[in-house]
Order: structure tokens, then C-alpha cells, then sequence
């Protein structure tokens, strides 16, 4: 009995580490005030029959802190 508490114990504690590491990956999206060229970060799209992140196939600026712009390639 002692041993399947300790597993269920080790596995919630693993699955809780995990979760608290993907909460801290998406804090890092929130910007308040100013854009940031991180926020598009997670934004993919189709180039050539596959998934690219925006950031690989344009060039993304912050002019001011209200403005993001991208030029493809």
C-alpha cells in the first residue's frame, strides 16, 4: 500500500512541475505597455506545405510601443 501512495505522490508532484513550468513559458507572452516582437512568438504559419514560425519567413520591428510590423521575405 505504502508504495502505491509513493507513486501517486512522485507522479502528482511530476505532473505539478510541469504545469508550473508551462505557466511560467506563458507569463512570458505577457507584455503590458509596450509590444515586444515576443509576443508573436507562438504565431506559426504555412510555408511551404509546413509549419514555420512567423519569425523564420519575415522580419518582424517594433517601431513605437503600440506598433508591431512584419515584411516577409
Amino acid at each position: 500500500m505504502t508504495e502505491e501512495i509513493e507513486f501517486i505522490l512522485d507522479s502528482t508532484k511530476e505532473s505539478m512541475i510541469g504545469s508550473i513550468a508551462h505557466l511560467e513559458k506563458e507569463f512570458l507572452n505577457i507584455r503590458a505597455g509596450k509590444a515586444s516582437p515576443a509576443m508573436l512568438g507562438s504565431v506559426f504559419v504555412d510555408y511551404y506545405g509546413s509549419a514555420t514560425p512567423l519569425s523564420q519567413v519575415s522580419k518582424i520591428s517594433v517601431p513605437d510601443a503600440r506598433t508591431i510590423t512584419f515584411a516577409a521575405f
